[in-house]
């Protein structure tokens, strides 16, 4: 997938949307992704927080930056998709091969079934996909940041079963309508944490058109 074309992918002109910039220099990857796009790999897994927290816009949002990305792709690639609430479901069981404009369609009325409800298992949708053993493998984790439970918890159970792959994955991050416009700790941490990159859209900044 070519830099640039993940740049629009991510590009807010695209929705009608604005966002705050972020002073806080722990927040420097979110700059340097929207600047030059994060280095996805030829396989990409999308963990895609369908929960109650994210009914309404921000799932609808959510939504419109994976099937854009998946749009975009312009060389050859592959993608799943592995939405979590209470529990994880998944977009077929093999990777899907790209550019297929079926297949992105396919994947866009797959997501539309999903309308935002019950608790976020955060860490067992990150887990889904770090479980896929391929060693090109990058997810981008599309969530408002709002796990059930403790927060330590998801991020050591992440940790632990990247750090367990024979090549750890990078673990980009969209945080989709977040109340604090400086973006969220516990999502950077993440993406710090896992070679990744992250970008935060806040939600009082964000009209859905």
């Amino acid at each position: 997938m070519k830099r640039r074309s993940i740049l629009l992918a991510l590009g807010l002109a695209a929705f009608g949307l604005t966002t705050a910039g972020h002073a806080d220099e722990s927040f420097r990857w979110s700059r340097e992704w929207k600047r030059e796009g994060p280095p996805l790999t030829k396989r990409v897994a999308f963990v895609f927080d369908v929960s109650g927290s994210m009914r309404g816009d921000p799932i609808a949002f959510g939504k419109r930056e994976i099937v854009t990305i998946l749009s975009l792709f312009a060389d050859d690639g592959y993608f799943k998709i592995h939405a979590f609430d209470d529990e994880v479901r998944g977009f077929r069981r093999e990777w899907t091969a790209l550019p297929d404009r079926d297949a992105v369609d396919e994947a866009a009325d797959w997501l539309a079934r999903f309308r935002g409800s019950g608790n976020t298992a955060l860490a067992a949708g990150v887990l889904a996909a770090l479980a896929d053993p391929s060693e090109d493998l990058a997810i981008v984790l599309v969530t408002d940041g709002e796990p059930t439970g403790d927060e330590v918890g998801h991020l050591g159970l992440i940790r632990e079963a990247n750090a367990r792959r024979a090549v750890p994955a990078p673990i980009h991050v969209i945080g989709v309508f977040e109340l604090d416009p400086a973006g969220s700790p516990f999502l950077g941490t993440i993406a710090e944490e896992n070679h990744g990159s992250y970008v935060a859209y806040e939600r009082r900044r964000l009209t859905m058109h």
